[in-house]
């Protein structure tokens, strides 16, 4: 019995750690990778951004289904995207950004 509970338990923080995280850095929720994002001189219009979303959206983002595959996609908002998946769920639940290039944003510094 107790090997039983070991192994629902194991089992459930296997899925828990498979199932994209939650990450909050102060300034960029679900992963963005704040550290390559510095903003530009030029940076095309954009009418909503991930600061001024509402709590919907971010719901929303949550609940997207991504891969945890690193290929960082650089958006319009200046903000690098983990992956594709990621990229397009920030725009299917309500961001209006367009894929700037592949790979992270460049930083200015």
């Amino acid at each position: 019995m107790r090997f039983l509970g070991a192994l629902i338990g194991f089992l459930l923080i296997g899925l828990a750690h498979s199932y994209p995280q939650l990450i909050w850095d102060n300034q960029f929720p679900f992963g963005f990778d704040s550290s390559s994002v510095a903003p530009t001189t030029a940076t095309p219009p954009s009418t909503a951004t991930a600061s001024a979303l509402s709590p919907r959206y971010f719901a929303c983002l949550q609940s997207c289904p991504a891969t945890s595959e690193y290929n960082p996609i650089c958006g319009t908002d200046n903000v690098s995207y983990y992956n594709g998946a990621k990229f397009n769920c920030a725009v299917q639940c309500g961001n209006n950004i367009q894929r700037l290039n592949s790979g992270a944003c460049p930083s200015l510094g």
